[in-house]
C-alpha cells in the first residue's frame, strides 16, 4: 500500500472571469446612469432602505471579486 501523497493545488490566473466581472460593473453602471432620472424617485421615497439595499450589494459585490 502506497502513503497517501497530497496534490499541491496549482491556481492560475483569474483574468478572464475578472474582466467579465468589471465589464458587468460597467454594464450595470452605464444602464443605472441612463435610467437614473428615472429611479431616482423611488430610490428616494426611502432612502435609508434603498441605501442599506445598495449597501448590501456593494458589500456583495467587494466579496465576489475578494473570492
Amino acid at each position: 500500500m502506497e502513503p497517501d501523497r497530497e496534490a499541491e493545488p496549482q491556481f492560475s490566473q483569474p483574468v478572464n472571469q475578472i474582466v467579465l466581472m468589471v465589464a458587468v460593473l460597467v454594464l450595470v453602471g452605464a444602464g443605472t446612469g441612463l435610467a437614473f432620472a428615472t429611479i431616482f424617485p423611488v430610490i428616494e421615497a426611502n432612502l435609508w432602505l434603498n441605501g442599506f439595499i445598495i449597501f448590501v450589494f456593494g458589500i456583495g459585490v467587494i466579496a465576489c471579486f475578494l473570492q
